[in-house]
């Protein structure tokens, strides 16, 4: 038993240090379990500050002017010219035009929520990296639109 305790006194005394506090001298026994937690104590609060920064830099994005919203949705209207759905089964499809505003003014289609290839395909093959104009907006979009026969 006293072998082992040698061997592990003779492990640790590299991180034994002796600390004098006013008039008693203190052993203080530096363990890798201490470091450890030294070294955790330091990066949490690090690493909660800087998520803390980016999700407020994130945070404060405005909402985007309806009028300019309203500007987008009648050039898109123009861009899509009147389809002709006479040759399908419907008088009218519904769908959601999900869609991304670049920083080229190009409207780039995610995808449409329908359940019409037709719609889906007319609208892709209409709107991708079309040309905006006189806007300002930048970013993620989603807008309902009904396609009538010959009418938006």
């Amino acid at each position: 038993m006293r072998r082992n305790i040698e061997e592990i006194k003779d492990l640790f005394t590299p991180m034994l240090k002796l600390v004098h506090h006013k008039s008693r001298p203190l052993t203080c026994f530096y363990s890798p379990l201490n470091y450890l937690i030294m070294k955790k104590s330091v990066l949490i609060p690090v690493f909660l500050l800087l998520f803390g920064i980016s999700s407020s830099l994130t945070a404060h994005t405005s909402a985007p002017d309806p009028s300019n919203l309203q500007k987008v949705r009648e050039q898109i209207i123009e861009f899509i010219d009147h389809p002709d759905v006479s040759r399908f089964d419907f008088d009218q499809a519904e769908s959601t035009l999900h869609f991304l505003i670049n920083k080229n003014n190009e409207i780039v289609v995610l995808y449409v929520d329908t359940q019409s290839d037709f719609v889906d395909d007319y609208l892709k093959s209409r709107l991708n990296y079309k040309q905006l104009k006189n806007t300002r907006l930048r970013g993620r979009y989603a807008m309902k639109i009904t396609l009538k026969n010959g009418s938006i």
